[in-house]
């Protein structure tokens, strides 16, 4: 058995243990609701789950970062799990429409186990590039903060916070991308959550504020994101996160040493010591007024709002509706770059852009491919022009890919009769002498894109005009058949005149299919006395 009915049909997919645990082994697949993943490797497991790199079989250029949750050990703990999955679930579909955090694919249950399907990030995590770059220019400590600001107050926005941010939760792409990730410790909060559980889920040390309880549990708040964060740009600055202890004792000199390190100044290090003030009255209230601040000593930072566009499935004619990709700028001054569709059938509304706020109207052709029946991708490539940096050195702007999509379903097959020219043409004749078989034929063609069944029958046409009994004596052949795309079939028409009287017979060959497409194709059959005959071979009328 072959199809999705056979892979669902096959037995449990087989698991491998890897620390203590049992996980899915490379080459299984798992099903969801529209699709097929195939484990690729085991990228790293925690207290709930695992996280796999896998392939969308449908669309295999898609990397997947599959994430599994550890099925509960007890049946009382089955209710917590669905609430781990459940809000789990809804904050990634609801951070996945920023461009600094995973494109969110699906969740679903196979197995007795829950997965969520998100875009798979490629890159270095920020804790690694720490350790490796130290000490970080100026220009990637602000680069980054900025967009982890942008994203936070995303978040926060929606009434969301993080929860467990710190460098290893923080990828870095290979073209200079910052994307947060994993949103298992993320929490809802203000109105309509006020009496949501507390989270019984630990942060890490050297980024939790010191007005947590110290069992663990807390209630979702912003300035636990805000001391966060300030944690890691100090981090990015020193190499290593502030003193804890030093906080805790609300010690004036926590960040006085980082004025001294040539990656920071005086402004970026006052940012950084109010976001993790003891005090949480004296820290940002909010991401988005950190950002704020931010702006008046970073470099532009070009965003995008959307990294994947669907076009649906559509005909080849068929009217598509751009959609609008927006552009602008998280960061502070002016913003410029070019805009490039790197595929033949993708066109923009313009090719340059300008300004910290900029919306591109993006198109899709069907005409300018051949390519039928699967879904067809395409990037549409983003840059921002180059900047001075503090030195006075030109630093490569920022570069964006958005994904477009769209799969071209072949046209239906179509027929139409080659002898005639728009819907006023004349009928077709075919004439002959009286006493003779008269013969001739139809052009049938398929203008479509995919084969159409037809049948062909005929009718008369009585002199009041009506329709009347068929001709007696006229054959069509063949009477039914298939037409492939782009190919004519020769319809043959003949008839005995031995019965007619010389004249004119008006007669419809009707050509019907199963996509009820029908056809009615006049034609007049010319019966001519001898006389007249001759006449007409020399060219002259009676």
């Amino acid at each position: 058995m072959s199809g999705p009915l056979g892979r669902k049909a096959r037995s449990l997919a087989k698991r491998k243990r890897y620390n203590d645990v049992m996980l899915l082994a490379p080459g299984e697949e798992v099903p969801s609701h529209h699709t097929h993943y195939t484990i690729e490797s085991i990228v790293g497991t925690g207290a709930y789950g695992a996280v796999y790199a896998a392939r969308d079989i449908n669309t295999p250029g898609r990397q997947i970062a599959l994430k599994e949750f550890f099925p509960a050990r007890h049946p009382r703990d089955q209710a917590p799990l669905q609430a781990l999955f459940d809000r789990e679930r809804m904050v990634s579909m609801q951070a996945s429409s920023h461009p600094l955090m995973p494109t969110f694919y699906e969740a679903f249950q196979s197995d007795g186990n829950f997965y969520i399907a998100q875009e798979f990030i490629v890159g270095t995590t920020l804790d690694a590039i720490i350790v490796r770059r130290h000490p970080l220019p100026r220009e990637w400590i602000l680069k980054w903060s900025v967009s982890l600001c942008d994203a936070l107050a995303y978040l926060h926005a929606r009434q969301i916070v993080h929860h467990d941010l710190k460098p290893a939760n923080i990828r870095i792409t290979p073209q200079g991308h910052l994307v947060l990730l994993d949103f298992g410790a993320a929490q809802y909060f203000g109105a309509g959550h006020e009496h949501d559980k507390p989270a019984e889920l630990y942060g890490t040390e050297g980024y939790l504020p010191p007005e947590l309880e110290a069992d663990g549990q807390w209630i979702a708040d912003i300035r636990t994101d805000i001391f966060a964060l300030g944690c890691i740009l100090y981090e990015m600055i020193a190499g290593s996160a502030p003193d804890q202890e030093q906080i805790n004792q609300r010690s004036m000199y926590v960040t006085s040493s980082l004025i001294q390190r040539p990656n920071a100044d005086l402004g970026l290090v006052k940012l950084i010591n109010r976001a993790i003030s003891y005090n949480t009255d004296h820290r940002y209230a909010t991401a988005g007024e950190f950002l704020e601040e931010l702006r008046e000593i970073a470099p532009p930072v070009l965003l995008v709002n959307r990294k994947n566009l669907w076009f649906g499935s559509v005909t080849p004619g068929q009217t598509i509706p751009p959609m609008t990709v927006t552009l602008y700028n998280a960061g502070g001054g002016e913003i410029s770059g070019e805009i490039k569709p790197r595929a033949p059938w993708i066109t923009v509304s313009e090719y340059r852009f300008a300004g910290n706020t900029h919306e591109v109207a993006v198109m899709v052709d069907p005409s300018k491919t051949a390519e039928r029946g699967k879904p067809l991708t395409g990037k549409l490539e983003i840059s921002s022009d180059g900047q001075g940096d503090s030195e006075g050195n030109i630093v490569a702007g920022d570069k964006w890919s958005v994904e477009c999509s769209v799969t071209l379903q072949p046209a239906p097959g179509q027929l139409k009769v080659t002898e005639l020219e728009g819907s006023q043409a004349g009928p077709i004749i075919f004439s002959g002498r009286k006493g003779q078989t008269i013969a001739g034929t139809l052009h049938l063609r398929n203008v479509g894109e995919m084969p159409v069944d037809f049948q062909a029958i005929q009718t008369t046409d009585t002199i009041t005009g009506g329709i009347g009994k068929p001709l007696e004596g006229l054959t069509i052949s063949p009477l039914e058949g298939t037409i492939e795309p782009g190919k004519t079939l020769l319809i043959s028409v003949t008839i005995s005149t031995a019965a007619l009287p010389p004249g004119f017979y008006p007669a419809f060959v009707s050509i019907r299919t199963r996509a009820r497409q029908s056809l009615s194709v006049p034609i007049s059959i010319r019966v001519l006395s001898s006389l007249d005959f001759v006449m007409a071979k020399l060219g002259r009328h009676s």
